[in-house]
């Protein structure tokens, strides 16, 4: 390519663009990685142009410009075209392809053992699975919770659980509606009459207004503070937290969940959220899906130290165990099969 540019062999130069950029489909199609965004596809597309590197972020777009007949080089920071939607999406595929390639094995509820009767006194037909959980009655203890949106292939996902609700009656809870306040499509795309995922960084406003236009049935109001702090585009600065779940507790015309995300949850996190008369809590403990884990992934400057900081889903389920009457107590984090539904 080089020694091509040099001798100003233009037919060659694009021959050798379209060969690199074969090179990276491929390895795209096996990998799972993302080798072009979408403003990137769209200028190579435009232009004779092509990416000569992997992904990751200061790539360089290398292209001719058409002018007069004429083949002019010109060099295209990735930076200036690679807009903040596209790095919402890409990061949201980060979680799920990290994710998946760390799954849960052993938890904390394997230290639980529940107490075998050799006589029952009773059939499986006579057992009710039923619950109630915010003032609903669920037909089953257990969800699929929230996991992920935005984006084509992870609108597609929530898609597929949306299905999966309404032919089990498993109660569905979808991912966060962040990028769908940046994006239209991914608003169009967020399942309706659900519930809404926002995290606490959010301004009340815009919380209040997502619950009208998702006409959620549920608020769930995650907090993340050592993901953020981990992940590389991470928001640092958490003083307004406290006063927008206050906020919105008041005002929320639905049940408002407080949700961790994996790192757990300590007495007193409970003890704010009866306070402020919030409907539940989902403690959300270490033993499933490790997002600093999955953030130190993401980075090459990683903080592995800060994987193992939070609580467990039994320490937490401890923790709550004294409110149980106060408030609904909402499990999740490496529950893995009904056996872990029963021991929570």
């Amino acid at each position: 390519l080089a020694a091509n540019l040099s001798d100003g062999n233009t037919s060659e130069v694009l021959e050798n663009f379209r060969q690199l950029r074969n090179n990276l489909h491929y390895l795209e199609s096996f990998s799972n990685i993302p080798m072009e965004t979408i403003t990137m596809k769209k200028y190579i597309d435009t232009y004779p142009a092509g990416k000569q590197s992997g992904s990751g972020s200061g790539d360089i777009v290398l292209g001719f410009d058409k002018s007069d007949a004429q083949f002019n080089i010109e060099f295209r920071k990735i930076i200036k075209i690679y807009d903040n939607q596209e790095r919402i999406t890409m990061r949201k595929k980060d979680h799920i392809r990290l994710a998946l390639q760390d799954k849960t094995t052993a938890t904390s509820l394997d230290n639980y053992a529940i107490d075998y009767n050799s006589i029952p006194r009773f059939g499986l037909a006579d057992i009710d699975t039923s619950t109630t959980v915010c003032g609903t009655k669920w037909d089953f203890p257990f969800f699929i919770n929230a996991i992920t949106a935005g984006g084509e292939d992870c609108n597609k996902i929530n898609n597929d659980f949306v299905e999966i609700s309404k032919i089990t009656g498993i109660e569905f809870f979808p991912g966060s509606y962040s990028p769908a306040l940046k994006n239209e499509e991914d608003a169009k795309a967020y399942p309706k009459s659900y519930s809404v995922n926002l995290g606490l960084d959010k301004e009340p406003s815009l919380i209040l207004k997502a619950i009208t236009d998702t006409n959620a049935r549920y608020l769930q109001m995650h907090t993340n503070p050592l993901q953020e702090i981990v992940m590389p585009e991470g928001d640092h600065n958490f003083e307004s937290w406290l006063t927008t779940l206050q906020e919105v507790s008041k005002k929320s015309p639905i049940p408002v969940i407080l949700k961790e995300t994996g790192f757990g949850m300590n007495e007193e996190t409970i003890k704010l959220a009866l306070d402020l008369k919030l409907a539940a809590v989902d403690v959300s403990g270490m033993g499933g899906t490790n997002f600093a884990r999955i953030e130190n992934g993401r980075r090459d400057n990683k903080s592995v130290y800060l994987e193992n900081i939070g609580y467990t889903t039994a320490e937490s389920l401890e923790n709550a165990y004294p409110y149980r009457d106060k408030i609904d107590i909402i499990a999740s984090g490496g529950i893995r099969n009904p056996l872990d539904v029963v021991k929570c």
